[in-house]
């Protein structure tokens, strides 16, 4: 005791506790032989005596039993210690006391320090509080092995934000689950109390239907808050928008009617015009808006994941802000999969065209971690010492190649199987390392995860797979989704309610499988959503697809934002599960609809998807019996492939309208589609005789 000093501090309530002379130390017992493990041994029993004020040579006294010859701790000693002990400290004295057959576990005085000082440096993550035992615990908070990666976007900040005259392009290249979207979320997180508007949108697979929609979420997340600042600055805000863009305001806000609750109504209403000059009106409004809210004191930070599923009008757009030469404050930062985007992508051609225009672009690649890494990874995820972990890391490693998705889905799956638990009686965790070795891990993160996935009760997995057919759901999609309760998917083999469908959402989110922000549940991962959507039987998923847009449309009253897109683009999934002559007729009407609305919208791609959607399903001879609904989808659709240079298609479209036409007033507005081709290709001379020969028929 005369070796220990502690000092209490009042105020805190902590104890500092210095140990001095440990040299002196020694336990001597029939183990001994007076080797440095010896010391080792003794200062176990030095920490057990300090954290549970028993000595533990009086236990084995006691017992008759405990540190033997052969040096084997009696079960009593794991049952003394305080039960709110961090494991990782527990774990440290024991193995400290305990031999495993004839070998101590720590075979050098460093390896103890090494474990101390990784308690010490890192008590956030190995020292947890009572409710985290048993559970492995993911750190939200760190990054694991990105410290390169995070210079160069922090870099990449300070040079746009320091006004050089230069926005600047960063671009984030990996395999999926590699963490791209980890390291700009946390590089987010060192921006906090800086003056910047950092916005984020995400591509979704199965949300490419609605129009713009990463980039509208993005500025909708702004716009949300903006409107929280204080009255005076939301004025000038207010102010510096409206001298930017003018009387053109409504514009913006049919894309943005977030808007609104930031300039108020506008006053003027947009005027109509042609297509592409609708195309260059938006691009040159966005570059507007974009000029008005960034500053060298207040920059721009538009982060876009997933690029590889962006459609082409999302990516003139953006080419047409990062190129904007009047705008010198905008930093953006696209991720895609490196292994989905070829030469021959979309998005590969308009990286090319925005170097070709002098943007800065810096590539980062994120690869997949080092060994070290995953020992961290897993040590913090056990809380217990790297030095410990060491074993599961390396199989860890070995199975998952280092991807981090990979590696954190398998350690789930192991604590699921049992392989990998907690144990309390001995305060730490164990594992088997000969089963796990013999375990097989899929070849991709789906298929682990699918496993993982059927583990849960059938109504969850349930929920999950409605949420994979339409990528996301909001507050809006889940009342339409629910209005009907007495129905649920055809040919499912998990049929229920959708009464209780938010009850399971929870559940899920709970379980880490989905975000719910707000009002607004989605996949923490994309490869979760695929995990969950391969679990669909294929020759089902049309049926999936068609119940839920015929209640999405059914209930359209109580989504009327998102229904007719999202609805759509759901019941074309189905399609070939219509059989009646009737619905495919109506379905052909409701593509009509939405690919107008998507023209309007200057979104011509999205369109075209739509129009032939609706004239494939009124293949055969559907003039004769639809005449004015085929003749407004060929007609609508070659303008849209006029708008996309589909010069081709549209002739093929024109010839069609030409030949069924039922007079000249009715084939009026396919001429001028043409009159305006033949101009875009140069063919003059053709553009003007045509515009006679419509005249001659006035």
């Amino acid at each position: 005791a005369e070796n220990i000093i502690v000092n209490f501090i009042k105020d805190n309530a902590v104890f500092l506790v210095k140990v001095i002379d440990l040299g002196l130390a020694q336990v001597v017992g029939e183990s001994s032989s007076g080797c440095f493990q010896t010391d080792l041994e003794s200062l176990g029993s030095l920490f057990y005596e300090l954290f549970s004020g028993i000595n533990p040579l009086q236990i084995v006294s006691s017992a008759n039993a405990g540190l033997t010859k052969d040096g084997i701790l009696n079960e009593q000693l794991y049952s003394l210690l305080p039960s709110n002990l961090p494991p990782c400290v527990s774990s440290l004295i024991l193995n400290l006391m305990e031999k495993r057959g004839k070998q101590y576990f720590y075979k050098a005085a460093t390896k103890v320090v090494e474990d101390v000082y990784a308690m010490v440096s890192n008590p956030d993550q190995l020292i947890f509080e009572e409710d985290g035992k048993g559970h492995l615990k993911f750190s939200t908070d760190k990054l694991y092995g990105r410290e390169e990666q995070m210079n160069l976007l922090s870099d990449a900040y300070m040079r746009v934000s320091q006004d050089r005259g230069l926005s600047e392009m960063v671009v984030i290249v990996g395999y999926s689950g590699a963490g791209k979207s980890t390291l700009v979320q946390r590089f987010k997180k060192s921006l906090s109390g800086k003056n910047v508007n950092f916005l984020f949108g995400k591509f979704e697979q199965r949300q490419q239907l609605e129009p713009l929609s990463a980039i509208i979420t993005a500025f909708k997340g702004m716009c949300d808050e903006l409107v929280k600042k204080e009255k005076s600055d939301l004025v000038q805000i207010r102010d510096a928008i409206l001298q930017k863009i003018g009387s053109e305001i409504g514009v913006l806000v049919d894309f943005i009617p977030s808007l609104r609750d930031i300039i108020g109504v506008p006053i003027a209403k947009t005027a109509k015009i042609g297509s592409m000059e609708a195309l260059n009106q938006l691009k040159f409004i966005f570059r507007l808006f974009v000029r008005a809210i960034s500053s060298s004191t207040q920059p721009l930070l538009l982060f876009l994941d997933d690029m590889q599923w962006a459609d082409i009008a999302s990516l003139e757009l953006i080419k047409s802000l990062i190129t904007d030469a009047e705008n010198k404050c905008l930093l953006l930062i696209w991720s895609y999969r490196v292994n989905e985007v070829s030469d021959t992508h979309p998005l590969t051609n308009i990286l090319k065209q925005i170097e070709v225009k002098g943007v800065p672009i810096k590539k980062i690649t994120v690869g997949n971690v080092c060994r070290d890494t995953v020992n961290e990874l897993v040590s913090d995820a056990l809380q217990t010492s790297p030095y410990l972990t060491q074993s599961l890391a390396d199989i860890v490693y070995r199975k998952s190649s280092g991807n981090v998705l990979c590696i954190v889905q398998f350690l789930k799956s192991l604590c699921e199987e049992g392989l990998l638990r907690f144990a309390p009686d001995r305060k730490q965790w164990q594992w088997n390392i000969d089963l796990i070795n013999l375990k097989d891990i899929p070849d991709d993160a789906v298929e682990l995860m699918s496993q993982t996935l059927l583990r849960l009760p059938s109504e969850a997995v349930t929920a999950l797979k409605l949420v994979a057919c339409l990528g996301l759901l909001s507050e809006e999609l889940i009342h339409c989704l629910m209005a009907s309760t007495n129905k649920s998917i055809q040919g499912s083999e998990s049929c229920y309610g959708y009464s209780n469908l938010i009850e399971w959402l929870n559940f899920s989110a709970l379980e880490g499988l989905i975000d719910c922000k707000g009002s607004m549940y989605k996949f923490v991962h994309d490869q979760i959503q695929l995990a969950a959507y391969s679990l669909i039987p294929e020759n089902e998923r049309g049926l999936w697809h068609l119940q839920i847009g015929s209640l999405i449309w059914a209930n359209k009253s109580k989504s009327q934002k998102s229904a007719l897109f999202i609805a759509v683009g759901q019941l074309n999934q189905g399609e070939k599960f219509i059989k009646k002559t009737r619905e495919r007729v109506e379905l052909a009407r409701l593509n009509l609809k939405a690919g107008e609305k998507a023209m309007s919208s200057a979104v011509y791609t999205m369109a075209a998807s739509f129009l032939k959607s609706g004239i494939d399903l009124l293949a055969g001879t559907w003039w004769v019996e639809n005449y004015s609904l085929c003749l407004k989808l060929y007609v609508s659709y070659a303008e849209v492939c006029y708008c996309n240079g589909d010069f081709e298609t549209m002739s093929l479209m024109l010839e069609e309208v030409f030949r069924h036409t039922e007079c000249d007033k009715d084939n009026r507005p396919a001429h001028f589609t043409l009159i305006r081709a033949l101009a875009a290709q140069g063919k003059l001379h053709s553009s003007i005789e045509t515009s006679l020969l419509v005249l001659e028929k006035l």
